[in-house]
């Protein structure tokens, strides 16, 4: 699982374009273990690309923040940095679809 994958055409601040995003076939996920971990296993044990690796597990902390943040829960963020670098990413990427017409 040390393999790398080469950058492309990243805009917004992704890391990988050339992975194709495959995922290995032999994840078990633990029957009653909750959602984000079950995410998070796909990822650390299903992505053969590290550096994709690493930033899908950071794209769902990310996304399990505003998930939380939006439904009420009163706990902080996980990671404050991440949460703006996710949001700030995710405001880049619907920028640019809007621009290609692709988005409302």
């Amino acid at each position: 699982m040390g393999k790398s994958c080469s950058i492309q055409k990243e805009s917004c601040g992704f890391k990988c374009t050339s992975y194709d995003g495959t995922i290995s076939q032999d994840i078990t996920i633990k029957k009653n273990s909750n959602a984000w971990d079950g995410l998070r296993k796909v990822i650390k044990d299903g992505v053969w690309c590290e550096s994709c690796r690493d930033d899908g597990v950071r794209k769902i902390n990310g996304l399990q923040d505003i998930v939380n943040l939006g439904i009420g829960e009163k706990q902080k963020p996980f990671d404050k940095e991440n949460l703006k670098q996710f949001v700030d990413e995710v405001n880049c990427a619907y920028r640019v679809c809007k621009e290609r017409g692709d988005c409302i």
